[in-house]
C-alpha cells in the first residue's frame, strides 16, 4: 500500500474537501476541522482499515512478487507516471465528457466512426502508438475507461434521455476505447519504448494478470470502507471537541443507563 501510494492518495483528496468544508462552514470551530483532519489523515487508521481488503483478494505469495515489482526502478516509475498522467488527463477526460454531451444534444450531428476524443496525437509511430495501448489493455486502464464510460450511459439513462440519444451515445462510448485514447499521448510522454515493453512484460505474468483483475474490487471496497472510516472520524471529532461545550450536552444531554432494580421492581 505504501508502494503504490494507496495511502497518501485519499488524505490528500480529503485535504480538499475539509477545505470546501471550512469555508461553506464558518461558524464551526476550527478544532473540529483540525480534529478531523488528523484522524483521516492517520496512516495506521488506513492500514487498520484497507490491509484486511487486500488480504482477501492477494495472497502472501502475490504480495512478496507486486512488493518486488514494486520497488523495482520500473515498478517505481510506472507508479509515479500514473500519478502525472492521471493529473495530466483529468481535465481532457471532462473537456471529452462535455463534447460527447454537447453532440448528444445536437440532433443534426451525426457520430463519425473516425471520432477522436481531444489529446489524441495522430502523428505519433504507429508501432509505439500500438505498443501503449496494449500496455494500457494489460494493465486495466482500458477496464477502467469502459467502466467510466459506462457510468456515464447509466447517468444518461436515470436523466431519462429519449431513445435515440441513449443509442447515440451508446455508440460513442460502449466499448470504451474512445476514452482510453486520451491516456496514449500521456503514455507516451512519460513511458519509454523500453518501460512501455517491459511493463506489459509483468502484466502477462500470471501475478500481473492477477493483480489487474483483483485490483478494480479492492478499489471498490477500499472507497466503502474509507466513507465508514470517514463518518466513525466525524462523529469522534465531534465528540471531542464539541462534546464539553455546555450548549452541545444541553442540546445532546447524556442518556442515563436503565436501573436494573427498577426494572425488577416494574416486573413484580
Amino acid at each position: 500500500m505504501v508502494l503504490t501510494g494507496v495511502l497518501d492518495h485519499g488524505p490528500a483528496s480529503m485535504d480538499r474537501v475539509i477545505a470546501d468544508l471550512r469555508a461553506k462552514n464558518p461558524d464551526v470551530p476550527p478544532a473540529l476541522w483540525d480534529n478531523y483532519a488528523a484522524r483521516i489523515n492517520d496512516h495506521s487508521a488506513l492500514v487498520q482499515t484497507y490491509a484486511p481488503i487486500y488480504k482477501r483478494h492477494v495472497s502472501a505469495a502475490d504480495t512478496q512478487a507486486l512488493v518486488a515489482f514494486f520497488q523495482s526502478p520500473l515498478g517505481t516509475r510506472y507508479i509515479a507516471a500514473l500519478g502525472q498522467v492521471a493529473s495530466e488527463t483529468d481535465t481532457a477526460v471532462q473537456s471529452w465528457a462535455v463534447s460527447v454531451a454537447n453532440d448528444l444534444l445536437r440532433v443534426e450531428a451525426t457520430p463519425k466512426a473516425d471520432d477522436a476524443p481531444p489529446g489524441a496525437l495522430p502523428e505519433l509511430d504507429a508501432e509505439r502508438t500500438r505498443a501503449v495501448r496494449e500496455l494500457i489493455r494489460l494493465s486495466g486502464a482500458l477496464a477502467e475507461a469502459q467502466s467510466i464510460s459506462a457510468q456515464m450511459i447509466l447517468r444518461l439513462r436515470e436523466n431519462e434521455l429519449s431513445d435515440v440519444l441513449i443509442q447515440r451515445a451508446q455508440q460513442r462510448l460502449s466499448n470504451g476505447e474512445a476514452l482510453s485514447e486520451l491516456w496514449v499521448p500521456a503514455y507516451v510522454r512519460h513511458f519509454t519504448p523500453d518501460d512501455v515493453r517491459a511493463l506489459s512484460t509483468f502484466f502477462r505474468t500470471p501475478v500481473g494478470r492477477r493483480w489487474v483483475e483483483v485490483l478494480p474490487r479492492i478499489q471498490e471496497e477500499c472507497l466503502l470502507a474509507a466513507s465508514a472510516l470517514g463518518k466513525e472520524a466525524s462523529r469522534g471529532a465531534i465528540r471531542e471537541v464539541l462534546g464539553p461545550l455546555p450548549q452541545w450536552r444541553l442540546l445532546h444531554p447524556a442518556q442515563t443507563p436503565p436501573n436494573p432494580e427498577s426494572n425488577r421492581s416494574a416486573s413484580q
